[in-house]
């Protein structure tokens, strides 16, 4: 017996889906159309005298850059996770705080960067002729790719925590009976959640191709640099496009290997209580616990404390914030807007594979297949922000569509584009924990529409939805380069505000703008984490046997 159709059930299925494809891959399918139409001249931008030489350099930068990067965030994870592991097990709050340094911009971590080893930093100046050879070392391709992993790292992280709690508890605690602590560790790593590892190296593999804002102010030319440069400041959006074509390539193919990962990993339920992996030596712990407090320093600790050094008192605070109103109300409220799209989007998305019905037709079940949404959204995630808002603004700025155009709309649907697969990864994550036996009982069961919301679907989305909506909030008031294509006048955000300062205002007033940035993004998540835990005790007082997982 199918049951039958709901209003929610059908907004889910088909509201999300349906604004994507018209909103979002209609106007990139139609951008990249424009290659195919005149690929001549395109190529012909690439076969320039001298030019394809200098691609190839940016090529070989670029992707040496993004896979250094990618190893050292993958290997400072590996040592967080080793250091952190029994308290990860014992209280549930820990995963959350080794989130932070990803919920700080990358103009943030690289302005301290700078101003702790760069040609006037603090150290480079306090070791005086002994320190001449730290900002040779900080601006090269090893000492970006450091900072940048520190960026990146809980992304990789994030796949180690779920490999473990997704590990089966009895054979880890029968195999810590049987074999040696070194030896348990080794097969963890390498052989239970060697798919996870793989996929993290992936994600920041991906993410640090794309990354705009590091390699800018750390003095690496990249394609993300390049891209900006010439549409940005040069508008020459046929060249743009050309310098776009090898970063894509780059960027596609790995979101082709992470598809292919993924897609062969087993989803088991996660448990409650995850496996405990075998202490390790004394002075094994020792060194880890030393290097994983050197990189929580240097990926957050350092850039707060060298940023609160430099604004200085707190009248620079009050200035800033007293002269930034306009920017702090429009880039909240833009993100907040964002955000609630990227929720409806993705929550569509990704429940639509779940519950599809038995009676559409070869085109629908093809387009809403789960397979086909993942590729849509890996593809999605592989494209720079600056290409996503090139191609809005080809798509957009016309006469037939000058009322979206102008309407300020712009940069929330750019945002939206740019995190919508950041929260498409966190439902999927959740909803492929679900047996698919359970999903076809469920589907077999004649109960109302409206009790099968409450009862089943509202509890399973109901983290996920929390955890993405304040992960996707960050993102989006630290996005820089949609924010720069697509700010229509009066619009200026806050992470636009702060990367203008820093050409012109003095150190302590671009301190004090980033903090202040950080706060006021920060805040309003907190608030968010402190209604959910209300909610959640409201919701167990009101449907008292069903428990939120």
């Amino acid at each position: 017996m199918i049951p039958r159709r709901h209003v929610l059930s059908m907004l889910a299925g088909w509201l999300g889906p349906a604004l994507v494809a018209v909103l979002i891959l209609l106007p990139l399918a139609l951008y990249f159309s424009d290659f195919l139409r005149a690929p001549a001249r395109t190529i012909s931008l690439m076969l320039a005298p001298g030019e394809l030489e200098r691609l190839g350099r940016l090529f070989a930068r670029t992707t040496a850059l993004a896979i250094l990067s990618a190893t050292i965030a993958l290997v400072l994870s590996v040592i967080v996770f080793a250091a952190a592991e029994p308290a990860l097990a014992r209280r549930r709050l820990w995963p959350f705080l080794f989130m932070l340094p990803l919920l700080v911009p990358g103009y943030f971590i690289a302005i301290a960067w700078i101003q702790w080893l760069g040609f006037a930093g603090t150290l480079t100046q306090w070791l005086g002729p002994a320190g001449k050879w730290l900002p040779n070392a900080l601006y090269s391709i090893p000492g970006v790719a450091l900072v940048m992993a520190l960026k990146n790292y809980p992304l990789a992280l994030g796949f180690i925590y779920i490999g473990w709690r997704s590990a089966g508890t009895s054979s880890v605690e029968v195999a810590s009976v049987l074999m040696k602590p070194g030896r348990l560790w080794r097969l963890f790593l390498f052989g239970w959640i060697r798919p996870w590892l793989g996929a993290g190296w992936l994600i920041v593999l991906i993410t640090a191709l794309l990354d705009y804002t590091i390699p800018m102010l750390m003095r690496q030319h990249v394609f993300s640099v390049e891209i900006m440069t010439a549409f940005n400041v040069y508008y020459k959006p046929q060249d743009a496009l050309a310098l776009a074509l090898p970063l894509l390539a780059v960027s596609l193919a790995g979101a082709a290997m992470l598809g292919r990962l993924l897609s062969r990993v087993e989803w088991p339920v996660m448990a409650r209580r995850p496996c405990r992996l075998p202490e390790i030596g004394t002075i094994s712990k020792k060194i880890l616990n030393v290097c994983a407090c050197a990189v929580a320093i240097g990926s957050f600790v350092l850039p707060l404390v060298l940023l609160m050094r430099m604004a200085g008192d707190w009248g620079t605070f009050a200035h800033v914030i007293a002269g930034g109103r306009d920017q702090i109300v429009t880039s909240i409220s833009l993100s907040a807007l964002a955000t609630a799209a990227v929720l409806v989007f993705s929550a569509g998305i990704a429940t639509r594979g779940l519950w599809r019905r038995g009676g559409q037709n070869a085109i629908a079940r093809t387009l809403t297949h789960p397979a086909i949404s993942a590729a849509a959204m890996l593809v999605l995630y592989a494209l720079p922000g600056s290409v996503i808002a090139m191609a809005f603004i080809r798509f957009y700025n016309r006469p037939a569509l000058g009322a979206i155009y102008d309407s300020g709309f712009m940069l929330p649907l750019g945002l939206a584009a740019v995190n919508l697969p950041v929260a498409w990864l966190i439902f999927h994550v959740r909803l492929s924990e679900i047996p698919k036996t359970l999903v076809e009982l469920e589907a077999l069961e004649p109960i109302p529409p409206a009790r099968r919301w409450l009862h089943l679907i509202l509890p399973m989305l109901t983290r996920p939805a929390l955890l993405a909506a304040g992960l996707v909030f960050i993102l989006c008031m630290n996005e820089v380069q949609t924010a720069t294509l697509l700010v229509a006048p009066g619009q200026e955000t806050m992470s636009v505000r702060a990367m203008t300062l820093l050409h012109y205002a003095p150190d302590r007033l671009v301190a004090a703008y980033c903090l202040t940035a950080w706060t006021v993004a920060l805040v309003p998540v907190l608030i968010l984490a402190a209604l959910a835990r209300l909610g959640g005790h409201f919701w167990r007082k009101l449907v008292p046997h069903h428990e939120l997982d």
